[in-house]
């Protein structure tokens, strides 16, 4: 047998231990981290074995074959301890075998291993893995090219003309083909690992999750889906639909909204009322996205559904009771207000001194109570979705001065002071008068409240081409960096608890933005720490919306 038909079949020798590798390490995927590396490095170890025992080929008293391969790939692929223990399993096995190059061999193999190491330290993160590989295959040509420099000169320039086309050849190849067929093993085991993470989560989820085709037939499913649907194994849905499991006017509106998700490309999310286990009534809160493959065609839509039933009904509950309790306060504090107000007015006999600021006191706990009653009434009605506003021409101007004479007692209380800096003198709003004049009173009441005693809150009013915009500025702490994306939520707050330093229930500002909104406004804010905040308020003009408004019929009619 010549020297390249001993060495191809080593290369072929080498394959069958590929196919007995990649079983072997499938046994070590359970096993801890030191563990599996030295089991790795064993498996390795004892392919070079194998390299060296099953198909020798002496030539010229030196006994070559490709167990270097298997030694350096053990330390390039799985790391220094797998390294150092398919060194140590090589190193034992080539002394066993011993003859006058041994110690030739052992060097091959000690350097090898080395190789393997630098070539992993050297691509590690900052390569391509198809470049990694091949300064592997090279480090391994490198270093069999080295090792017949281990033999006396003569010896080693004889043997290198007589063999080192063929050995050197089918080392780099075979280094290529080993390296390769080991890092595939070892991503798809980590592939599989993660499939199987992620099918347990899937499996273990209470919300149902599943994908359907672009004709709406089940392809994947978690159990909790059947459940939904009302059947027992999750492979009673698969290559169904929802006209299998639904009533017929409930699966073609579900089919309407996946054909149109699946048009659109875009994801959604939604509240609809669903029949949910044992055909009882209830609601999903429902994401559906559509799945894009590689050539950029839609492969059908993922869906996740979750049951909030209870949820909503705890907030039905929640908004019931908040009504009823708002309503019954609403009343009472109303006529403690009006009593207070004929007292300090001295019209039944003058008052002692004294007595007149327990009066200012009670009359200004009374006020704070009944907007925080209000509060709770107007977000009842935003959560309800009927929130209306009448929309005004409004001198924009007026209504500012009038939100800041409401202020006027808390200004004193506060020592703040307002100015108003206008450059759009004589500027008409699109707005509902009252509604307005809620925003600016929460904001006014903000800022106040976060200013410092004696600041100022500035008030700019601006023309931005046909919006208004109106700018509440203060020199407070700033809004805190993780909370601004809360800012507008209800009963948010910067702080709570012991820390708390501000009254209020955290929803005047989602009021604010709420009637904003419905005014076909924005409301925006910005902030830094420790020097302030401005809200900013962009409203229509009046003669913009009347122009608009006059545009849209036109061309309707």
């Amino acid at each position: 047998m010549s020297l390249w038909q001993a060495l191809l079949a080593n290369l072929a020798l080498a394959a069958l231990v590929m196919l007995a590798l990649d079983y072997a390490l499938g046994l070590t995927t359970r096993w801890n981290a030191t563990l599996g590396s030295c089991a790795k490095g064993g498996l390795l170890g004892l392919g070079a074995i194998g390299m060296m025992v099953v198909l020798p080929t002496l030539v010229g008293g030196a006994l070559l074959d490709l167990r270097s391969i298997f030694v350096a790939a053990s330390s390039f692929v799985f790391g220094p301890l797998a390294g150092l223990v398919s060194t140590a399993i090589a190193v034992l096995a080539r002394l066993v075998l011993g003859g006058e190059t041994a110690n030739v061999g052992v060097g091959n193999i000690v350097m090898a291993a080395l190789a393997g190491m630098a070539a992993r330290r050297f691509s590690a993160g900052q390569i391509a893995p198809r470049w990694a590989l091949l300064i592997f295959a090279l480090a391994v040509t490198a270093t069999n090219l080295a090792t017949y420099f281990l033999l006396p000169l003569n010896m080693a320039v004889a043997l290198l003309e007589r063999t080192g086309p063929a050995y050197l050849s089918l080392s780099f190849l075979g280094a290529l083909f080993i390296g390769s067929s080991i890092r595939a093993m070892e991503g798809r085991r980590a592939l599989e690992t993660s499939n199987m993470i992620y099918r347990k989560m899937v499996e273990q989820l209470p919300d149902a999750l599943n994908f359907k085709d672009a004709k709406g037939r089940f392809v994947v499913a978690n159990p909790a889906t059947a459940r939904l649907v009302g059947v027992e194994e999750v492979s009673d849905l698969i290559g169904k639909t929802d006209f299998d499991f639904h009533p017929e006017d409930l699966a073609q509106r579900y089919r309407a909204d996946e054909v149109s998700l699946l048009g659109s490309r875009e994801a959604t999310r939604l509240e609809q009322p669903a029949l949910l286990e044992n055909g009882r009534p209830g609601w999903l809160a429902t994401l559906k996205a559509p799945l894009i493959d590689d050539q950029g065609r839609v492969a059908g839509l993922i869906t996740h559904n979750r049951d909030i039933t209870e949820e909503r009904a705890n907030a039905e509950v929640k908004n019931e009771f908040l009504s009823v309790v708002s309503h019954e306060l609403r009343t009472p504090l109303t006529s403690i207000k009006g009593s207070l107000g004929l007292l300090s007015s001295e019209r039944f006999g003058p008052i002692d001194p004294k007595a007149a600021n327990l009066l200012q006191i009670a009359q200004v706990n009374s006020d704070r109570l009944l907007r925080l009653v209000n509060d709770l009434l107007d977000m009842e009605t935003i959560d309800r979705g009927k929130l209306k506003v009448v929309i005004q021409p409004t001198r924009l101007e007026d209504a500012v001065r009038q939100a800041v004479a409401e202020v006027k007692g808390y200004l004193v209380e506060k020592g703040v002071t307002i100015t108003v800096e206008n450059t759009c003198k004589g500027a008409v709003v699109a707005v509902d008068p009252d509604r307005f004049q809620q925003v600016l009173g929460n904001l006014l009441s903000n800022a106040m409240k976060f200013s410092p005693a004696q600041s100022v809150v500035t008030i700019r009013l601006a023309d931005l081409d046909g919006t208004a915009r109106m700018s509440v500025v203060d020199h407070g702490p700033g809004i805190p960096k993780d909370f601004q994306s809360r800012l507008f939520k209800k009963f948010e707050q910067a702080a709570s608890g012991p820390k708390r330093k501000s009254g209020g229930t955290g929803l005047g500002l989602s009021i604010t933005k709420s009637i904003v909104e419905a005014m076909n406004g924005r409301i925006t804010f910005e902030t830094a720490d420790g020097q302030g905040t401005t809200f900013h308020v962009d409203l229509p003009l009046y003669d913009a919306l009347a122009a608009k408004r006059g545009r849209t019929q036109a061309t309707a009619a």
